[in-house]
């Protein structure tokens, strides 16, 4: 609002381009000619959000964020790089500070979820949609964690299934 551009310009120039993202984009609806794009299925793994086979939500900061696994994982490694340097080119310290610092009586910072543990803390956050389900959550202190993307409707079981798992895997 404050650049008068579209949310998804701004994005590109602030964090896609920046981190030289090619399959990242907050474009709505995405041109037919990105091509490569997962496919909506229902709940009963039937494709959906035809004729195009990809959905397209209105609220662009919120729904519209279409990437891949590997350049969350770029960006995510961004923002931790952020908060173990002096380089403030992307964030800065004091500002992935409050991200992943919870708010008073509450389990959430300046986005993701904080959930404290033994030696570190687990920053995580999920995304869901009509077809869409993914979630991160990253072992802060060990800069290690996890990333499921899903695309269909009971994508919340594939990864409530797999995310205990992947807890203790990248925990060992």
């Amino acid at each position: 609002d404050l650049t008068g551009q579209p949310f998804h310009e701004v994005a590109a120039q602030y964090i896609i381009q920046p981190l030289d993202l090619k399959r990242t984009s907050f474009e709505n609806p995405l041109p037919a000619s990105r091509g490569n794009i997962a496919k909506a299925h229902d709940a009963k793994g039937t494709p959906t959000a035809l004729p195009r086979g990809y959905q397209s939500m209105p609220e662009n900061a919120a729904s519209g964020l279409w990437t891949t696994p590997s350049e969350l994982l770029i960006i995510l490694a961004a923002v931790m790089e952020a908060h173990q340097t002096e380089n403030q080119s992307f964030l800065t310290e004091a500002l992935v500070e409050d991200m992943i610092t919870p708010e008073k009586e509450s389990i959430h910072g300046l986005g993701p979820r904080i959930f404290p543990r033994e030696n570190d803390i687990m920053v995580s956050h999920g995304g869901a949609n009509d077809s869409y389900r993914a979630i991160f959550s990253v072992f802060w202190k060990q800069q290690t964690g996890y990333i499921i993307f899903t695309n269909g409707r009971n994508g919340s079981k594939l990864i409530n299934e797999l995310a205990p798992m992947l807890e203790i895997y990248v925990n060992q």
